[in-house]
């Protein structure tokens, strides 16, 4: 369907059952934000993002609905978004995947807030479907066990050289108790017997949480 089309097909329609219909795409939506915040939270099992997924989520679906269905102008619109565009928060780093998940709720909230005005369940059966799908498969998946980095202090710096790697790695793997798979030499220090190295190793532990830090 054409953008115009679509666009005026939302403008001169009415909402399907007024506030029934509302309240059930809100419900939805509220079960396909909580779905989604769960994939995120079962493996990374922050709770501050939890709060600002879902809260993003019903903001957006209101602004949207009552965007549409008191016929904003499309600047207005384009205006609003530009805001979100340019948020930042300043007292603490957003992730590049907790960045991701916000725009996939925000892009629930936008396909729910949108269906209850053109009532197209095959329409948002997909996009909805998509989203916690690629979600699904990605982060619990294919990505169930990521790459995990951590910076070491390591003081037998006669292991760094390249013919000594297969025992450096044992070395690693029995004091981290994790799998090695990769390691890349920061810097020695000769003068102390020490390296400092970045350990690359898959996290087989649920229960192990990476602390990540803006590099």
């Amino acid at each position: 369907m054409p953008p115009t089309t679509l666009t005026a097909q939302i403008l001169t329609s009415n909402p399907p059952a007024g506030v029934s219909f509302l309240l059930l795409q809100l419900g939805i939506n509220l079960l396909l934000v909580m779905l989604l915040t769960y994939i995120y939270y079962r493996k990374h099992r922050n709770t501050d993002y939890v709060f600002t997924f879902i809260m993003f989520n019903i903001l957006i679906f209101f602004i949207c609905y009552f965007m549409v269905n008191i016929e904003l102008g499309v600047g207005f619109g384009f205006g609003l978004f530009a805001l979100f565009s340019i948020l930042r928060y300043r007292t603490a780093t957003v992730f590049i995947k907790e960045m991701t998940y916000l725009f996939a709720v925000i892009a629930i909230a936008v396909i729910n807030a949108l269906n209850v005005h053109i009532a197209n369940w095959a329409l948002a059966l997909i996009a909805n479907g998509s989203i916690l799908g690629v979600a699904l498969l990605l982060d619990v998946v294919w990505l169930k066990y990521p790459m995990y980095m951590q910076r070491v202090i390591y003081e037998k710096v006669e292991l760094i050289k390249p013919k000594h790697r297969q025992e450096l790695i044992a070395d690693l793997n029995e004091r981290l108790g994790v799998e090695v798979v990769q390691i890349a030499i920061e810097s020695v220090n000769y003068l102390n017997d020490t390296a400092i190295l970045y350990v690359f190793f898959k996290n087989t532990d649920a229960r192990q949480i990476q602390i990540r830090r803006d590099d």
